[in-house]
Order: structure tokens, then sequence, then C-alpha cells
């Protein structure tokens, strides 16, 4: 394979010790010079664009190809492949593998995409390599975090007394006078009801008054024999927003087998 000045690697083991990863997009973000990752959204789920090189057309499509363990995607690539039908939400479904399964991403720009994947690289290559099973006795390891981003500081309506207020002064402006009693002020008998059973609600508070949270959790095991080596993993991960019922729940399983048949044959 041709390797240029162009090409750059990512190793996820160095990534540990710096900050929680939760996104592949969260392992390239200022790791790697000329690969801009701009966060497409703020609701939960949303992927982020990824530009290599920076943005190399107005209204075409400019993400990355993207390559897992050798295959790239979409599977069906060809000289005919039109990439701009490839929307980011396509992108994103490829990029939902869970970072604590990746052993490490590499980047090729310029001439290194192109020379080993033709025009389907002329918007840059990400190659992803998964964490594969090694001989030796089994390995466990879990991954947790957890991280919230804050609550939201919206204007807040007027409730209780300071509503009663606003609303006799407005009576007597409009009127002369202040209410005789609440019926008269309110006009509907349900309101007076609420009133008097001292119901309020702040609407503000009900829609918005959530905590937008992260937590992610994870768990594999590798472990294998000289001609039979495994690595599977599961994760769960929730992203809540600060709108009531704005939230996501991912789960996913992998499953990685390298089988020798025989000392010339493998299968994987």
């Amino acid at each position: 394979r041709e390797q240029t000045s162009a090409t750059q690697k990512v190793q996820m083991s160095d990534l540990v010790d710096i900050a929680p990863i939760t996104t592949i997009e969260d392992a390239l973000q200022g790791q790697l010079g000329g690969v801009d990752v701009v966060l497409g959204g703020g609701d939960p789920g949303a992927r982020a664009n990824i530009q290599i090189r920076g943005a190399s057309t107005l209204n075409a499509n400019a993400d990355p190809l993207i390559v897992i363990d050798g295959v790239p995607y979409p599977a069906n690539i060809s000289d005919d492949t039109d990439f701009s039908t490839i929307s980011n939400d396509d992108l994103g479904a490829l990029l939902n593998i869970s970072p604590q399964d990746i052993e490490s991403i590499e980047v090729l720009k310029d001439a290194a995409s192109t020379a080993i994947y033709g025009s389907a690289g002329a918007n840059g290559v990400v190659i992803i390599t998964t964490k594969r099973g090694k001989e030796g006795k089994a390995t466990v390891n879990f991954d947790a975090y957890y991280g919230f981003s804050g609550s939201p500081n919206y204007k807040h309506g007027m409730v209780g007394d300071e509503w009663v207020n606003y609303q006799r002064e407005a009576y007597k402006y409009k009127n002369g006078d202040y209410p005789s009693d609440m019926s008269a002020l309110f006009g509907n008998q349900d309101y007076t009801d609420a009133y008097n059973a001292g119901k309020w609600i702040d609407w503000i508070d009900e829609a918005s008054g959530n905590t937008a949270t992260t937590q992610k959790y994870s768990l594999s095991v590798s472990g294998g024999s000289e001609k039979t080596k495994i690595f599977a993993s599961t994760s769960y991960n929730r992203e809540e927003g600060l709108l009531s019922n704005d939230n996501l729940n991912k789960y996913s399983l992998r499953l990685n087998i390298d089988q020798e048949i025989f000392s010339w044959a493998k299968m994987g």
C-alpha cells in the first residue's frame, strides 16, 4: 500500500487518558491536522460533519470515504458510484461503531487517497481498524462514562401572585378599577378553580427542564488459542437532551472471529 506524507494515524489507546471518547468523531477532533470535525446539531445523536482538507465543493457531498477493516463503504463502490447521493445520515450509520472496539483510525489525504481508491477517495479516506482477538487467556474490559452539559437558562413566564397582580393591573387599566373577585378577573370558571386550588404550571420548565446528559457503558472480551481468536463486545449509550422526550438509546453488539483452517488458509 502506498504511503505518503498525507497519511496520519490515531491510536485509540493514546486517547484513553486525554478525554472520554464516546464517538469516532471525538477521536478525530483536534487530533489530526487538516481534519475538520464540526457537530451537525445539538440534538442527541447528532452526527458530526467530517471534512478533510476543508470543503472541496459548494453543493455536492464532501464526506470522506469510510473503510472498515478493509471494506470500503458503500460496499458496492465502483467507478460509477455517485457519492453526492450518500447522505450524512448514511455516514453516521457507518460511524456508529463503539470507539472502544477500534484499534486505530488512519486518515489518507490528497494523492495518498486517490492513488489507492481512485476517484472514490477524492474527499479523503478514513480507514478504521477494529480490535481483534489475541492468543492467550481471556481478557475482560469494562468502560463506563457519565457526563452532563448543564441545564437551560430560558426566560420563564409569570406564575403565582406575580401573574395575578399583573392581570389585576391590566384589568384596572381596562375597566378603571380592580376586579371585585377572582371570577371577574379570570372570566373562566376552570381558571378560577385552578387558582383556588393553587395549581400553577411553568410550561417552560415542563418543556425544557431537563439536564443534558450522556452515559455510555462498554464491555468486551478478548482471547483465544493459536488457531482461534475471538473478540466480542457490547455497549449501551444514552443521550438526553434539554427538551422532554428528546433522548437517544443506542445498543451495539460486535463479534470478530479469526480461525486458522489450515496453515495456508485463514478465515475471519
